[in-house]
């Protein structure tokens, strides 16, 4: 474990709340995926109806900070994970996206106050997974946060990454949005 590894481990639940919305549209369909984590049993897994296709065992409904209504999903980041496992919720496309598909993805953030961005390498905030014709992963178009908590925008299918001169908030909601549109 890295010294900046341990600095982030150390902050026994540490956690984030999130309010996803990802909006999908293709150009001869179009459809809209939405989790609001609401009227759902605080303290359960945060998936199904109103919440992630998948979630972790440490992604749960909260009333903890709530964006826009009274829950929201809090990912806690304890001790020794690294976080997707256990930490993470995704919302799946309903069908594949081909050439000249579109996707757009928001979701709303919250960082609490004491949140420390020390950590190697990147935390992989909000992410859009791209697979070819066969399904087999070619990457992700990403936001994510340095050690010093800059946005870093990455796209993993053309090798480019770069880091902002913008942090993210500490204490308040953001809004983060990605929008795809896929080469034919």
């Amino acid at each position: 474990m890295t010294k900046a590894t341990g600095r982030l481990m150390s902050y026994r639940g540490l956690f984030f709340t999130i309010f996803f919305l990802l909006v999908f549209t293709g150009p001869a369909l179009a459809w809209t995926i939405s989790a609001n984590f609401e009227n759902r049993t605080v303290g359960q897994k945060a998936n199904g109806q109103s919440g992630f296709h998948e979630a972790g065992t440490a992604t749960l409904y909260s009333t903890d900070v709530a964006h826009g209504g009274a829950q929201s999903a809090k990912i806690t980041w304890t001790e020794g994970i690294t976080g997707f496992g256990i930490a993470h919720g995704a919302l799946n496309y309903p069908v594949p996206i081909t050439g000249g598909g579109e996707v757009w993805a928001r979701g709303y953030f919250y960082f609490p106050s004491g949140w420390d961005w020390t950590y190697s390498p990147v935390i992989k905030v909000l992410r859009i997974h791209v697979a070819n014709s066969a399904g087999t992963n070619v990457g992700y178009i990403s936001i994510m946060s340095n050690n010093s908590g800059k946005l870093v925008i990455s796209n993993e299918v053309a090798f480019y990454q770069l880091t902002t001169g913008t942090s993210f908030d500490i204490g308040q909601w953001q809004n983060l949005e990605i929008y795809v549109k896929f080469s034919l």
